[in-house]
């Protein structure tokens, strides 16, 4: 039973459409059909600090992702947008470099 105003708050915000744990499984998503897939259907949280560094990597099943700055100065990215058939050049390039 909820017994007080952030309790029914709370629950109002858990059942929102737009809260990134109901997302997959909204009635418009494709994603509704899945079953609980860690950082697809189960969104992840990166904490980064000064000089933190996030990989190059594909997408994890070729998905978008979206970020969300919440507090401090904006990132930094470097240009990632990489055709697929370029994977092996800078594959190579990175293991001559380093």
């Amino acid at each position: 039973q909820l017994s007080t105003a952030r309790d029914k708050e709370g629950l109002k915000y858990a059942k929102n459409a737009w809260n990134i744990c109901n997302l997959p499984r909204h009635e418009g998503s494709a994603l509704r059909y899945e079953e609980a897939v860690s950082g697809i259907t189960v969104p992840w949280m990166f904490v980064g600090m000064t000089m933190s560094a996030f990989c190059w990597h594909v997408g994890d099943h070729h998905l978008y992702t979206a970020d969300y700055l919440h507090y401090g100065a904006p990132k930094v990215t470097a240009p990632h947008c990489l055709p697929g058939f370029r994977a092996v050049l800078v594959l190579v390039l990175v293991l001559v470099l380093v």
